[in-house]
């Protein structure tokens, strides 16, 4: 059995849930710590430190800069 394989998975399965909101910031932070070591192992520690450092509004600004409607303040 591939181990890093499957964590792997279930790491962008987790970075998933949290992009499409079905988890919190809290839960994804928790979930993360979590899997540590097995998600260092399988998409390396430079992945793992980005998404674990992640700022709350990551969804709402991801949201924001997807608007095409928005005004630019200038």
């Amino acid at each position: 059995m591939d181990w890093d394989k499957i964590y792997w998975n279930e790491f962008y399965d987790l970075v998933e849930k949290f992009e499409n909101e079905d988890i919190s910031h809290d839960e994804f932070i928790s979930e993360l710590n979590e899997y540590e070591e097995h998600a260092v192992d399988a998409v390396g520690e430079d992945t793992y430190n980005y998404w674990l450092n992640i700022k709350s509004d990551y969804i709402a600004l991801k949201k924001f800069n997807r608007n095409k409607n928005q005004i630019a303040l200038v």
